[in-house]
């Protein structure tokens, strides 16, 4: 598929230029996962429960876990959403203690994704989860 984008010129005039792009992106599908191989997505409710909310420390912690699963995860507070598997999406969510988040995985294995996530943010020190 090829794509037509917009570019600068150095006159500051726009000219289409042609893009080509992969078969899995142009057909709307991650590389490695088949439309075939979605599943349900599976939602739960978690409540922040470090004194701090939602540090670096514990960022790190949920986006290397997050990562380990071929299940797509997004976390969700209020209209706001990020991937799990990213640790500045995370931290920009700016989630403190006791404020809930929606967590919400598709794949293959999407509900130990999600039971694994929730026993990290469920943790109420750090020193449990590293």
């Amino acid at each position: 598929m090829c794509v037509d984008a917009p570019r600068q010129s150095r006159l500051g005039t726009r000219s289409p230029i042609a893009v080509q792009l992969p078969d899995h992106l142009a057909e709307g599908r991650a590389l490695g996962r088949d439309s075939r191989d979605r599943s349900e997505t599976v939602q739960r409710v978690v409540t922040v429960a470090a004194a701090n909310g939602l540090h670096m420390r514990i960022c790190a912690a949920v986006a290397s876990a997050a990562s380990r699963f071929e299940a797509d995860v997004r976390v969700q507070i209020d209209d706001r959403v990020e991937s799990a598997a990213s640790i500045l999406g995370l931290m920009l969510l700016g989630a403190m203690q006791g404020e809930q988040l929606l967590l919400s995985a598709t794949g293959p294995d999407a509900s130990e994704a999600l039971r694994t996530l929730a026993e990290l943010l469920g943790q109420p020190a750090l020193d449990n989860i590293l």
